[in-house]
């Protein structure tokens, strides 16, 4: 059996967008994000692997409606393209969630690995250019 390779997704100043209710959002996904993953290493499926799992969505998609909200509110030209990359994100977690709740552990792994490269790489690009155009209209 092939061994999951992990990774952390530590804060750091470059994660840093320069909109202060983004970045609060994203260290409380990032905090998430490592707790299921030290979950998953530790090999604990108690219930709390799925429990946090499914936290971690909920919390993504509020994540996801105050910056669709800020979108709309300061007309961000990229609307669109953004939402859709969140919408991207939201259907494959669900495809991965309805094969971890069937039972498949090799599924939560490849979730927590998915999810930490996409939301590093989508903070660092999308949200560092959606954060830009918020600041210049005043958003902090």
């Amino acid at each position: 059996m092939a061994t999951i390779s992990y990774f952390r997704i530590s804060w750091r100043p470059e994660l840093e967008v320069g909109v202060k209710q983004i970045d609060e959002q994203h260290k409380q996904l990032v905090a998430m994000l490592n707790q299921l993953t030290d979950l998953a290493e530790q090999g604990k499926d108690d219930g709390r692997l799925q429990a946090i799992l499914l936290r971690l969505v909920r919390y993504t998609e509020t994540h996801f409606a105050m910056e669709a909200g800020l979108m709309q509110a300061h007309r961000y030209p990229a609307r669109v393209a953004h939402l859709g990359q969140h919408e991207g994100l939201a259907g494959k977690v669900r495809e991965y969630q309805a094969e971890a709740k069937a039972g498949s552990k090799q599924t939560v792994d490849t979730l927590l690995v998915f999810l930490a490269g996409w939301l590093e790489r989508h903070i660092l690009g999308s949200d560092k250019q959606l954060a830009a155009y918020l600041r210049e209209c005043g958003v902090r």
